[in-house]
């Protein structure tokens, strides 16, 4: 199948492009549905639950970067403090509104899976931009965000992101803190 053949793991030895571990998880799910025996309920309905959390891994991990990338934050420092806050911030705001959508509509699930596969797969990190507009137009098309920018609005009003920002400056600039800033009242 095209999705696993083109998910294979890459030689980063020779080249800089890098497709996600949730994209490959993606692509060797919808593999599998495709050999599934559809007549054996438990398998797929297990494959789709899979599907469903490594969609909404991927497009974690996707806003997390575009979230290190805006603020200018360390990768390394602040990528799991990163993650945990989006998990926090938009459990039910945006995973919610994921997992009705894909209840009311199923089929969502292997399309927004295929086009994630199809994108990243073909543009890997060499087309950052068409990466960027891909998730853009998933949020808005399914999750009705038409905006990526109300979600980082939306972070920046939350204390435990500027504690984030403001440890990550002082790191940049050589300062180190045994103590994080307490978050502020919002």
């Amino acid at each position: 199948m095209p999705h696993l053949a083109a998910a294979k793991p890459l030689d980063n030895s020779s080249s800089t492009c890098r497709v996600s571990l949730y994209t490959r998880g993606l692509a060797e799910c919808l593999q599998t549905l495709e050999r599934s025996d559809p007549t054996s309920g438990r398998d797929e309905q297990t494959l789709k639950h899979l599907l469903c959390n490594l969609l909404q891994g991927r497009i974690l991990e996707h806003l997390r970067q575009r979230l290190i990338e805006h603020f200018e934050l360390d990768q390394n420092d602040s990528g799991e403090r990163v993650s945990l806050l989006l998990i926090d911030v938009f459990k039910e705001e945006i995973f919610g509104t994921f997992r009705r959508r894909i209840e009311e509509q199923p089929e969502l699930l292997t399309q927004i899976a295929q086009e994630i596969v199809a994108t990243e797969i073909q543009s890997g990190q060499e087309l950052p931009e068409q990466t960027k507009q891909l998730y853009e137009r998933i949020l808005q098309k399914y999750l009705n965000y038409s905006d990526l920018g109300a979600i980082l609005r939306i972070l920046q009003a939350d204390g435990r992101l500027e504690n984030l920002i403001l440890t990550s400056m002082l790191h940049k600039n050589g300062m180190h803190s045994t103590k994080d800033f307490p978050p502020r009242e919002v």
